[in-house]
């Protein structure tokens, strides 16, 4: 026999001034604290890579410049393009390239902005790359 022998078998002793408490609010007390709540996100964000801003040689500049121009004198044709333009990050330096695909609705010589068929505003000094047909046809 053990010394609790008397205790064992005995029943649960019940509060007068307390109602019982339910099975969800007593496993709460159990459950793992997170001491470090958020730590977890702050390692990913960390561990995020970005790349630097891309830096077009004149050559590469110029050829962008040469393109835009056509593409201003041409947007009244609503061309179909296809761009890389650099999207810079919210939180770190850096970004990333993204590629961009749309029916051109104006180029916005003033604020250097192209303007897409539904909505979308691309500014030119973002812009790595810029394809389309008009450009490969040499007018």
């Amino acid at each position: 026999m053990t010394d609790y022998e008397d205790i064992l078998h005995a029943a649960r002793p019940v509060s007068r001034r307390h109602s019982p408490m339910s099975r969800e609010k007593r496993a709460a007390q159990f459950m793992p604290f997170a001491a470090l709540s958020g730590y977890e996100e702050a390692i990913d964000e960390a561990a995020r890579r970005t790349e630097p801003r891309p830096v077009l040689d004149e050559g590469a500049q110029a050829a962008l410049d040469a393109a835009f121009r056509l593409l201003a004198a041409r947007a009244g044709e609503h061309p179909r393009i296809r761009l890389i333009r650099f999207l810079p990050d919210h939180a770190k330096p850096g970004g990333r390239c993204v590629e961009v695909c749309g029916t051109l609705r104006r180029v916005d010589v003033c604020t250097r902005q192209l303007a897409f068929q539904g909505g979308e505003c691309v500014p030119m000094d973002d812009v790595v790359a810029v394809d389309c047909d008009l450009l490969r046809d040499g007018d």
